[in-house]
């Protein structure tokens, strides 16, 4: 994979790409990720979102109290983002365009919390452990940092995404992660067949949150299953950067 052609491949896609919509089209990765998330982050602090979107996520953590950072490579994405930060004034978040392998204009150690739930997806393989080790070089230790992930999953090499999107089996991306920095908690499905039932809930004109709060609660040991992981599209590793580091 030519970097500097994917780079602009990346670029290009996202700009005629309708990725603010994506999550609402496909909710369940969204719903299932921030249960997870939500459940894991005990304490508010300063979190980077480093490759943002159009800010579902960033505002989602920025409307519970964190003091939220968020970029994206694609200015388009970044500007959608603000347009929504203009109709809520009450939320102070600093935005920026930006690569997410470079994150120099951060000290380290400056972030509570790390959200790396993007960039991998389009890393040369050469690339993905010195990208994680970015993400890990600002969170400070004892934070906690959200790695994503596109699952190799039955049927991925026959995708219209596979020719410029790196997927990577769980073990993959679990052996691009310093253990000696890392230690996981967690190693989730955040879709796929075996949340068939939560999506149905989520497609009802009339949503109801409590349903699928219960269906949530009822299916955490699904998140982690191994025949969820091997079958998602989307997989999420969390973890905590070792206090030693």
């Amino acid at each position: 994979m030519d970097l500097r052609r994917n780079r602009r491949d990346v670029i290009d896609f996202y700009n005629q790409y309708d990725e603010d919509g994506r999550l609402e089209r496909h909710p369940v990765e969204f719903v299932t990720t921030v249960y997870v998330l939500d459940n894991l982050i005990r304490s508010m602090g300063r979190l980077l979102d480093a490759a943002a979107g159009t800010g579902r996520y960033a505002l989602h953590f920025a409307r519970k109290g964190h003091q939220v950072w968020a970029e994206d490579l694609t200015s388009k994405n970044v500007d959608i983002l603000r347009r929504k930060l203009e109709i809520e004034p009450s939320i102070s978040m600093d935005t920026r365009v930006n690569d997410a392998r470079n994150l120099s204009v951060y000290s380290n150690g400056f972030f509570d919390t790390v959200f790396y739930m993007g960039p991998i997806y389009h890393l040369p393989e050469s690339e993905v452990a010195s990208a994680i080790g970015e993400a890990l070089r600002v969170l400070r230790p004892g934070g906690l940092v959200a790695l994503s992930f596109v699952n190799k999953y039955p049927g991925y090499s026959e995708s219209e995404y596979s020719k410029w999107i790196n997927s990577h089996a769980v073990q993959e991306i679990l052996s691009n992660i310093p253990s000696s920095e890392f230690s996981v908690m967690k190693v989730v499905a955040c879709d796929g067949p075996g949340f068939n039932g939560l999506e149905r809930i989520l497609s009802e004109k009339t949503e109801d949150p409590i349903a699928v709060t219960e269906w949530l609660v009822s299916h955490q040991e699904l998140f982690e299953s191994e025949v969820a992981l091997d079958n998602c599209c989307h997989g999420l590793v969390v973890g905590i950067k070792n206090e030693s580091v």
